[in-house]
């Protein structure tokens, strides 16, 4: 699924492997993706840019608003 594959780089998690065949109805391949350690601080700083991003172009994420 290349939507899912760009919106993980988008994240930071690059390809780490294959498996062949993975999904049963259409033998696509599943692409194992994975990334730093989300506590440390180079992948929280890009996760905050991305978050303001998402807030400038979208506003208030709806997890924000009180119930």
């Amino acid at each position: 699924n290349i939507a899912a594959q760009r919106l993980y780089s988008k994240y930071g998690f690059t390809q780490v492997g294959l498996r062949h065949g993975y999904y049963t109805d259409n033998r696509e391949d599943g692409v194992l993706m994975s990334t730093e350690n989300i506590t440390l601080a180079p992948f929280q700083v890009r996760f905050q840019q991305l978050k303001q991003a998402h807030f400038k172009k979208w506003g208030i994420a709806l997890n924000h608003i009180a119930r």
